[in-house]
């Protein structure tokens, strides 16, 4: 377990989570892709919470095991 929580992270919550990362990094994709001086304050809420989910995330190992090489590259293009 990589944090400390009395719940271990399983593969099948990896699975889950790894399945539904890819609209979060579409959303900091998309928010990233605009000026931060023409972001609006709603576009800065998104980019910062998916920018928490995906951190949060990637402090699980098995999580970062079961991306695929595409979705680890795009959390990389992201420099988080």
């Amino acid at each position: 377990m990589d944090h400390n929580s009395d719940i271990a992270y399983t593969q099948a919550m990896a699975d889950i989570d790894v399945a539904g990362v890819d609209g979060v990094i579409k959303t900091a994709e998309d928010v990233l892709a605009i000026a931060e001086a023409d972001r609006d304050n709603d576009q800065n809420i998104d980019l910062d919470q998916a920018i928490q989910h995906i951190q949060t995330k990637m402090a699980e190992t098995l999580f970062v095991e079961t991306l695929s090489t595409t979705q680890a590259n795009r959390i990389a293009a992201l420099s988080l």
